[in-house]
């Protein structure tokens, strides 16, 4: 979502090791030539929206701010309870970061963070002050670990009539641009693939500051958009949760982008579980446990793969 540099610290630690305020503020005056600029390629319902993984890099920049000396090397139980939108004629949006120690072990600290803003309606008054709207626990360790590599889809067969249905100016979710990251489809019984693509040069000025590879991420969740074969992609509304995310090593996007021309994205149809390979197979993060909000606002949450509804948010 930000750079570190670009979340204000609002309360220090009384050490400065175990707990900090961070805030986070859009202003649509000057979002245009700030993060306007990739934001306006991820819309719902027609409006600015932060991407559900985009909430993990706030996460992390505020988690490696209390531990310098340690590396994120992935997250755990990330809950988005409800969107992050910027209306472009509305006020400004400020979104508090608080990130707390939880655990400290020989291998490493976990950190919680939650994610809470007051809850303007378009008349521009507070319907609710300090909205929780995401939290997650953000992992670190001094290095990161080595992750096994999907299963073998060297046999799919190539996907080329697929269109991936949420990349379209139409809402209600629109993505475009960096967000349409995802091409040369291929599908098998088992599983399909996806190659992952980002113009680093173009997009290092405004995304090259960040911690851990956002877009990548929130690309990797897409693959549940293509089902088995026979099926038709689920009818899903935005993230709602991961169970976990690890990562193979440092880096984000543009970085990664760079130093990896090519990355190919894979979804095991058995687990559901999601991950990004370099072209001499190191496995750059894997995802497992995706969840998203029902179309219908009914507060269910739907597991993409299964298309089962499960208990709504509490």
């Amino acid at each position: 979502m930000v750079k570190t540099a670009q979340l204000s610290r609002r309360c220090r630690p009384p050490r400065g090791k175990s707990w900090a305020v961070f805030t986070k503020t859009w202003d649509p005056h000057t979002l245009a030539e700030r993060d306007g600029r990739w934001m306006r390629h991820h819309r719902v319902n027609g409006e600015y929206t932060l991407a559900g993984t985009f909430t993990l890099e706030a996460a992390a920049a505020a988690a490696a701010t209390l531990c310098p000396d340690l590396v994120v090397t992935g997250f755990r139980g990330l809950v988005c309870r409800t969107s992050i939108t910027i209306r472009l004629a509305g006020p400004p949006r400020t979104v508090a970061v608080e990130a707390r120690v939880t655990s400290r072990r020989r291998d490493g600290v976990e950190v919680a963070v939650r994610m809470t803003a007051h809850r303007i309606g378009k008349n521009g008054k507070v319907l609710r002050f300090n909205d929780l709207l995401c939290e997650t626990t953000v992992v670190l360790a001094d290095r990161h670990p080595v992750l096994d590599g999907p299963p073998d889809f060297s046999s799919h067969d190539p996907e080329p009539d697929f269109a991936m249905p949420v990349y379209s100016p139409d809402p209600p979710i629109s993505l475009t641009g960096p967000f349409a990251g995802t091409s040369d489809y291929a599908r098998g019984p088992d599983g399909n693939s996806a190659r992952f693509g980002l113009d680093h040069a173009a997009w290092a000025p405004a995304l090259a500051g960040m911690t851990v590879p956002a877009i990548l991420l929130d690309a990797m969740v897409h693959l549940l958009l293509l089902p088995p074969r026979g099926d038709h992609p689920p009818l899903v509304g935005p993230m709602a949760g991961l169970d976990e995310v690890e990562l193979g090593g440092p880096g984000n996007d543009c970085q990664l982008s760079a130093e990896h021309p090519a990355i190919r994205l894979h979804c095991d149809f058995a687990t559901g579980d999601l991950t990004a390979v370099t072209g001499h197979g190191k496995v750059l993060a894997r995802i497992t446990g995706v969840t998203a909000h029902a179309l219908d606002h009914s507060g269910e949450l739907v597991r993409p793969r299964a298309r089962v509804p499960q208990s709504p948010l509490s």
